[in-house]
């Protein structure tokens, strides 16, 4: 049985925030790295991996460890170009 799966409500939690992210996704590469875009992506990514974070530090999980670092990886790869767009 996974993590998620033992606590009541948060298959479901982790369920939105990972759409979210996802449509988030799609919509950053829809927009060509937009400002607004790039913007919203780090919100909901960062949202995604604190509750990744919290899953991980109650219920070690090695597929959310996974997720977390592929998330994580996605997010800094726009910190850069965030800065960027800033400091305009």
């Amino acid at each position: 049985m996974g993590a998620p799966d033992r606590v009541p409500g948060l298959a479901s939690l982790l369920e939105r925030h990972w759409l979210r992210y996802a449509r988030q996704l799609a919509a950053l590469r829809r927009d060509a790295l937009g400002e607004r875009a790039v913007h919203d992506f780090r919100v909901v990514a960062r949202r995604l991996i604190t509750l990744l974070n919290g899953l991980h530090s109650s219920v070690p999980d090695p597929a959310a460890k996974t997720l977390r670092r592929s998330v994580r990886r996605r997010f800094k790869a726009v910190a850069h170009l965030r800065d960027v767009q800033v400091e305009r």
